[in-house]
């Protein structure tokens, strides 16, 4: 788990250059998801629900034969990389352990041990669920929360969005993952 501080400077948010509402349905490609959800906000580039799934189907089948699980972020990125031409050549992933990189473009997380069944129209996650893994597009650290967009389709949260205050994300983040595009490629424009 991460500790604090995650991220010190002003507030960030990302969330108006999102495109919110993508819907994973009953399948596990919540990590292809949440790379995708960085193409889109990032890259403004809107990728169907349906090519994402299949992209996650492809990628699954080739790497352990059968559609029972998720991909790792790192497996998810390599999809995206190798099997589209949604991320330009040479974009790269990194690992790092804070948030201190989200002022350049929002970061693909991992919560683990968090309830995912908020009501429609609320925003905050705070309930834990044991044995419960997810990737997440972190978009905001806003006032002492940390905002992030779900693939659990529009009706999930504020619109496709959630938060957690700072501590509970520390508390549940298991992996932050920074996608670094080449140098000739800029976020549409900077979280504010």
């Amino acid at each position: 788990m991460l500790t604090l501080p995650l991220r010190t400077g002003p507030d960030i948010d990302w969330r108006k250059q999102c495109h919110p509402g993508d819907s994973q349905g009953e399948t596990d490609a919540c990590a292809i998801f949440a790379i995708i959800n960085w193409i889109e906000c990032v890259l403004d580039t809107p990728v169907d629900d349906a090519a994402t799934i299949e992209l996650w189907r492809a990628e699954r089948q080739f790497r352990y034969g059968n559609l029972n699980g998720g991909l790792t972020v790192p497996e998810a990125f390599a999809a995206a990389t190798i099997r589209t031409t949604l991320l330009p050549a040479g974009t790269s992933l990194r690992r790092t352990t804070n948030l201190n990189t989200l002022p350049l473009a929002p970061l693909v997380v991992c919560l683990s041990g968090l309830d995912w069944s908020i009501p429609p129209g609320t925003s905050l996650l705070s309930k834990v669920s044991p044995e419960t893994d997810h990737a997440v597009l972190a978009v905001a650290d806003l006032a002492g929360y940390v905002w992030i967009e779900n693939s659990h389709g529009p009706r999930w949260g504020a619109n496709g969005f959630g938060c957690m205050p700072r501590a509970t994300f520390a508390r549940h983040c298991t992996q932050i993952w920074q996608i670094v595009p080449p140098e000739s490629i800029t976020p549409t424009s900077k979280g504010e």
